[in-house]
């Protein structure tokens, strides 16, 4: 049967986190502008600086609509593929003999069509890669409020079994509360994929969804 491969939320938690798109009232940039001030926030230990006449808080960014999430994905499966590389023996790479269709149900609206083809590709990708397919699902807190009371971990695991007959895909579900634009993820996983990705890789995935809001003008 699948399993959690790690979640996370806005609240925090042990399962991660992520974070959501800049605000259009606010500008952030790599490159100094005329009343810019330079900041600093930590991403793993490592300092990431920006330019912005405000500093991106937390609550800047439950403010917001999400529209990063993808590019979030994107990055951390590009990852689990590079950090596939660098293992001294490759894993078993997953038979492809199932209904390998990749499936982006995104019902809550956070992506652009421009935003779900490119994740479309990415997963793509992944999927020639590793044999494993993912896959994405995007719900609204009220929905998830009505369905299995709320529990994202219940959910995702329903999904997982009431949508795939196999144990060959990566789920993520990402839901968003609309009143205080809260948020949270969660992953599953088929047991099957365990040949490629490791309990490591697993981890490796939900850490890098981690971010940190501390942050301060330099």
């Amino acid at each position: 049967m699948p399993h959690s491969s790690g979640g996370g939320s806005s609240h925090g938690g042990s399962h991660g986190s992520s974070r959501s798109s800049k605000s259009a009232n606010q500008r952030y940039g790599n490159r100094y502008y005329r009343g810019a001030n330079r900041y600093v926030y930590y991403r793993n230990g490592a300092p990431q600086y920006y330019y912005s006449e405000e500093p991106y808080t937390l609550e800047t960014a439950r403010s917001e609509k999400i529209r990063t999430i993808f590019s979030n994905i994107i990055s951390i499966f590009f990852g689990v593929i590079f950090a596939l590389f660098g293992l001294s023996s490759l894993p078993q790479k997953v038979k492809l003999d199932y209904n390998t269709e990749i499936v982006i149900n995104d019902t809550a609206r956070l992506l652009s069509s421009t935003e779900e083809g490119e994740m479309r590709d990415a997963f793509a990708v992944f999927q020639n890669r590793t044999g494993v397919t993912p896959a994405f699902y995007s719900l609204s807190n009220k929905d998830l409020q009505r369905q299995y009371g709320g529990d994202l971990q219940d959910f995702a695991y329903r999904l997982y079994t009431d949508t795939f007959e196999d144990e060959k895909h990566w789920l993520v579900v990402y839901c968003i509360d609309n009143v205080d634009k809260s948020w949270a993820w969660e992953g599953m996983i088929g047991n099957d994929c365990g040949s490629i990705i490791t309990t490591d890789l697993e981890n490796e995935f939900t850490s890098g969804n981690d971010l940190s809001f501390s942050h301060q003008r330099v």
